[in-house]
């Protein structure tokens, strides 16, 4: 949900319209879970860290995915759609 609101509130530049495919792909060692949509550029070098003084109400959403699974991707095509895409790797019980 951190993804998709930022893709809403950044990613798509008022354009309500626009749709954002999302798709699951669970494996057995591991589930990814990509967002596309057409939209801006996005360089998490750019972000800044968040502040943990107690002082900001936002920016920590992409902290809060970084430490949520294992990689994380950005990318963006010649055609303008942007991808997300989320790898969490399963641990296997022996």
């Amino acid at each position: 949900s951190e993804a998709a609101s930022n893709i809403i509130l950044h990613g798509l530049q008022g354009n309500s319209g626009e749709l954002i495919k999302v798709t699951l792909n669970v494996e057995i060692r591991q589930a990814c879970v990509t967002f596309v949509y057409p939209g801006c550029a996005f360089s998490p070098q750019t972000v800044p860290a968040p502040d943990f003084t107690g002082c900001a109400e936002s920016g920590y959403g992409l902290y809060l995915i970084q430490q949520s699974v294992d990689e994380v991707h950005f990318s963006r095509d010649d055609a303008g759609y942007c991808t997300i895409r989320f790898v969490k790797k399963r641990s296997t019980c022996t």
